[in-house]
């Protein structure tokens, strides 16, 4: 539907409800993408660069596709 603002609302309970588990670290991701796409760069940035440490046994391409729109982004430079 590309309601992201509606979606990110979505993502960010996801993320409080599974912080312990793949599907927070998924959740986190989303988040991430919804922020991206409503123009937020801080904190998609905020989301994307805190995955390795908040989920370090995430899921190895949710962690690569975090990685990568971090460096997409430019976030940290």
């Amino acid at each position: 539907k590309k309601d992201f603002a509606k979606a990110a609302v979505a993502f960010a309970k996801g993320y409080q409800k599974y912080k312990n588990g793949n599907k927070g670290a998924d959740s986190l991701f989303k988040l991430g993408m919804s922020m991206k796409e409503l123009g937020k760069k801080a904190e998609a940035c905020a989301a994307f660069v805190s995955m390795p440490k908040e989920f370090p046994k995430a899921e190895a391409a949710v962690a690569e596709k975090a990685r990568k729109q971090a460096g997409e982004l430019k976030c940290g430079q």
